[in-house]
């Protein structure tokens, strides 16, 4: 039986040390690839916390954060199997 492997994924944009205006929107993407079966869905994360999902590519979200502060974004890949990839922070 063969194992499923788990997606990759990596947040393209913002760029890391990034600054926007408190009240502004970020546009975030992601690339996300699965060498044996498909992406299902790319999740958006500010730590802890899902901020949006995208199920098809181009995997991309616009967000506008909810206090002034830095943030620690990443994505996390699910494929058609369940496998999970996360990107770094």
């Amino acid at each position: 039986t063969p194992v499923n492997q788990n997606p990759t994924t990596s947040l393209t944009a913002p760029t890391n040390n990034s600054t926007v205006c408190f009240g502004t929107s970020i546009n975030l993407s992601a690339n996300a690839n699965d060498t044996d079966g498909s992406i299902a869905k790319v999740d958006f994360y500010n730590g802890n916390t899902l901020i949006g999902t995208d199920n098809s590519s181009p995997y991309t979200f616009t967000y506008i954060p909810s206090s002034v502060g830095s943030l620690s974004l990443r994505t996390v890949a699910t494929d058609n199997s369940g496998g999970v990839g996360n990107s770094t922070t």
